[in-house]
């Protein structure tokens, strides 16, 4: 990992930061055995936007916090007022979260949400659109550039480094930048793109999601390019948890390769549909078990909850005592066990 000091600040979570960076020290200097004696442990607790929520349910503030960046298309793009203003206002709700868990001492994570380059659709608007055209000399790629900019002037106004997830989940087919798109021409432009933003402090997770993880290695674009392997754990099914076998499965291959190039890995974002809100103890005696085992290896997990889309209890749902149980847990660090 590379980082800038010009801007270190004191209100940026540096202690809680060093327990990160220690477990890719470990793991990029020690033997797989030793590695996993260990890294195996404790695992850092997160969720995205909504620290709150956690704290609600565990009176506990998380380690980690997620956080979405809506792209901007600049002047190519005529979207509706309303959809420019919606853009505007979570970019600085974002900003505005990121900097309130900094000051908490939390480490932030940010994945982009990326509207379609090409016919400024969505971030699921898989019309077709290759990487190609966003690297230098393709047709669309001073609109890359400007999006590349205005991260750039967003991320800035933070304090220390942020966790940057950008095209997650990119081995899956519900993005743009999935699957169905050139696995070649991806890790050029993640490649390309780490360069472009190397005046920034940022850890760079590369993140697929555990189904369709076991050709990952496809969309490998070299260790010199990535600091953290992770995947995205999910189960929609009506009774899913974190052990069926496709995760499962899914999760090997990516310890597997973390192993293999010397980086940590991680859960960068975790649900159970039905399961997570509606499932008495489902936390407790369904994901803490996993995370202790199944699990072991993850530096952090963090659980998906966005304020219109909930993988995590409310207070009054059957789930809502096991989930505060769970960052209640030795296990699970929470911001007060790792802070000074």
């Amino acid at each position: 990992m590379r980082f800038a000091t010009g801007r270190r600040c004191r209100c940026f979570p540096w202690a809680l930061f060093s327990v990160f960076v220690a477990a890719t020290l470990i793991m990029a200097t020690d033997s797989r055995a030793a590695t996993l004696d260990l890294v195996n442990g404790p695992v850092l607790g997160g969720i995205q936007e909504t620290p709150d929520a956690a704290f609600e349910l565990s009176g506990r503030w998380p380690a980690i916090v997620g956080h979405t960046y809506p792209s901007d298309s600049g002047p190519w793009c005529r979207w509706s007022a309303r959809e420019q203003r919606r853009r505007d206002r979570d970019r600085a709700n974002a900003l505005t979260r990121a900097l309130e868990n900094e000051m908490r001492g939390g480490l932030n994570t940010v994945n982009w949400r990326l509207h379609n380059f090409a016919t400024c659709g969505n971030e699921r608007d898989k019309s077709a659109i290759r990487f190609a055209r966003l690297l230098p000399g393709g047709d669309l790629h001073e609109r890359y550039l400007y999006h590349l900019d205005q991260f750039r002037a967003w991320a800035s106004k933070l304090n220390g480094p942020i966790l940057l997830r950008p095209f997650h989940e990119f081995n899956g087919g519900w993005f743009w930048w999935g699957k169905s798109k050139s696995p070649a021409e991806f890790a050029s432009l993640w490649r390309y793109t780490h360069e472009a933003l190397a005046d920034l402090d940022i850890v760079w997770v590369w993140a697929g999601s555990a189904h369709g993880a076991l050709k990952i290695r496809k969309w490998w674009p070299g260790a010199d390019y990535v600091d953290v392997v992770a995947t995205s754990i999910y189960s929609n099914a009506g009774g899913g948890g974190p052990d069926e076998p496709a995760i499962l499965k899914g999760w090997d291959r990516v310890v597997d390769l973390g192993h293999e190039v010397g980086k940590p890995v991680a859960i960068a974002e975790m649900g159970f549909l039905h399961s997570g809100r509606h499932v008495d103890n489902f936390w407790t005696d369904e994901v803490l078990p996993a995370l202790m085992s199944s699990f072991r290896q993850a530096t952090y997990f963090l659980v998906w909850r966005q304020r219109w889309q909930a993988f995590i209890p409310y207070p009054d749902d059957p789930a809502a005592i096991s989930f505060g149980a769970l960052f209640n847990d030795r296990y699970v660090l929470t911001l007060d066990e790792v802070s000074p």
